[in-house]
């Protein structure tokens, strides 16, 4: 009796497929709608490429007039002190970019070695461990975390972030230092690589936790030696990710770590 039921459904899908594919073949789209549509995605793809290759050339005619002016080295002597100039114009701006360079790398490496240990555990936990109503909710509040305003928590790390590492921490000085503007760049790098690491761990098929479980490997090998590395690609692309936020967040770190330029001794120091 289930058999025959069974079939009874199998039938029935295989009915309703047939009857939408016969559908989809008589619908009354045109051909021509088609090449209309291939056309207008042709021409918006060629115009983003020229607006970038735009951009990548009017960046390197602007700054080439600088380098004939100047030698190259230049950039990487002295102080950054660009604007001594607009005091005596006698004394020419000085444009050491190593300070912003290293601000750039200390503030990005100290959020992402907060951000990826978390995120990716986190991920972890919604994927393969929490109950779905858990879930659910965990999962939402996350992306929502990604719709914050970079100035808000700007603002919050301002606030603070910095006065209690002022308050709290000795060596911390003013608290505005690489350590405050990691912790903010985390906060922001932390739902993008939560977000596209469970979509990746999500996305391993189903069969594969299964075998592991089958030949006795526990709930966590099953993560550790089979989901984790079958996601591995998808949880490249979060750090990828991840880093390019990091890497291109302006506001939020002016404003816990200011426009300073120098370079802590030692060089590893985060206060």
């Amino acid at each position: 009796m289930c058999a025959v039921k069974t079939s009874e459904a199998l039938l029935d899908v295989l009915d309703t497929d047939a009857d939408i594919v016969e559908k989809i073949k008589k619908s009354k789209t045109k051909r021509f709608d088609q090449k209309s549509i291939r056309i207008f995605i042709t021409i918006a793809g060629i115009i983003c490429i020229y607006i970038v290759f735009f951009l990548i050339g009017f960046l390197l005619s602007s700054g080439l007039e600088w380098f004939e002016l100047k030698p190259l080295n230049e950039l990487f002597i002295g102080d950054w002190n660009p604007e001594q100039s607009l005091d005596n114009p006698d004394i020419e701006g000085v444009y050491n970019t190593l300070y912003l360079i290293y601000g750039s790398v200390a503030v990005t490496i100290t959020a992402m070695t907060i951000a990826l240990p978390l995120g990716i555990s986190c991920a972890i936990f919604i994927a393969e461990i929490a109950n779905p109503r858990f879930r659910s909710f965990l999962k939402t509040t996350i992306e929502l975390l990604a719709g914050i305003p970079s100035v808000v928590l700007g603002y919050f790390g301002y606030t603070t972030v910095s006065r209690f590492f002022r308050e709290n921490l000795e060596g911390a000085g003013s608290g505005y230092n690489t350590l405050t503007g990691g912790i903010i760049l985390a906060m922001m790098c932390i739902p993008i690589i939560v977000t596209v690491t469970e979509d990746a761990i999500t996305a391993v098929p189903q069969k594969y936790r299964d075998a592991s479980l089958a030949i006795g490997a526990t709930k966590w090998q099953t993560i550790s030696k089979v989901t984790v590395p079958a996601a591995s690609s998808g949880i490249t692309v979060a750090i990828i990710l991840g880093l390019g936020r990091a890497l291109g967040e302006t506001m939020a770190v002016i404003m816990v770590l200011g426009s300073n330029a120098n370079i802590p001794e030692p060089i590893y120091n985060l206060l």
